[in-house]
């Protein structure tokens, strides 16, 4: 049993090193798609900025104009981050509809080291970059550097981005039992849109919906590394956060482990 593991996990780990750099090359030949995200930005942010223009003068909070802006900026930063929608509804349920999950069955490749290497292969080079490049700018525009906010901002991040990244499988994975999973995808964006603080940060709304959202994951993907970046959490709140993100993703990885056994006990089934 014990070998058996071992073996698993090898693979897995072997399999996402080899899609890693595979997917990486291709991302690297699109060189203009680089290009036009960069060009995009300030191009982007200007018209929306104004919304956090009237918030920042509207509010009753103590925060001024350069916490908004800041902010937003960051939400824009972080949801180009990855193409969570996509890999839902155009990767992980087109290979579960199409059959496609045989090739890697038949390989004893673990899907979600597939899943894990797509991921890394984006988010690692958007945080060297755009990432980095925000972290420069919130410094400057702020004038109150911290190394702990910094290592906290990315640390909270990539938990985020990680706990985004399986609830994103998970929908996709409805495939299993369902033949079209945008329907799916369309309501949970319009809950994760509200929930995360993308919109409008979580402090500003009622406090009954901020008692809800604090047991909730979806505070992890903007509001929390936001919050972090921006001097809004004490270093033990810091590190509460990322204890119960971490909680949070061990937890939806269980789910979602269980959710694909039953799955793939369908798709035999179906393919059979």
């Amino acid at each position: 049993m014990k070998d058996m593991v071992v073996d698993y996990f090898r693979r897995g780990r072997l399999a996402t090193t080899g899609y890693y750099k595979i997917l990486r090359q291709q991302r690297n030949a699109y060189g203009m798609n680089i290009f036009m995200k960069f060009v995009g930005f300030p191009v982007r942010i200007f018209l929306p900025l104004l919304l956090w223009v009237i918030v920042s003068h509207t509010s009753s909070g103590d925060q001024g104009f350069k916490y908004y802006a800041s902010y937003y900026v960051g939400v824009f930063v972080i949801t180009l981050m990855y193409p969570y929608t996509r890999v839902a509804t155009a990767t992980v349920s087109t290979e579960i509809l199409n059959g496609d999950l045989i090739r890697y069955m038949a390989r004893g490749i673990p899907y979600w080291s597939v899943r894990f290497a797509d991921w890394a292969a984006s988010v690692l080079w958007y945080l060297g970059t755009v990432g980095i490049a925000f972290v420069v700018f919130a410094e400057i525009f702020m004038r109150n550097f911290s190394i702990e906010r910094v290592v906290g901002f990315f640390v909270s991040l990539f938990i985020g981005s990680l706990i985004q990244l399986v609830l994103w499988v998970m929908i996709g994975m409805s495939a299993f039992v369902l033949e079209q999973v945008r329907g799916v995808a369309r309501l949970y964006m319009v809950l994760q849109d509200l929930f995360t603080g993308a919109l409008i940060p979580l402090t500003l709304l009622p406090n009954a919906l901020g008692v809800i959202f604090e047991w909730l994951p979806f505070k992890y993907f903007v509001f929390v590394p936001l919050q972090t970046m921006l001097g809004q959490y004490t270093t033990i709140q810091v590190i509460d956060n990322a204890a119960f993100g971490l909680c949070w993703l061990a937890g939806l990885l269980v789910v979602c482990g269980l959710i694909w056994r039953q799955g793939v006990k369908h798709f035999i089934a179906t393919q059979a």
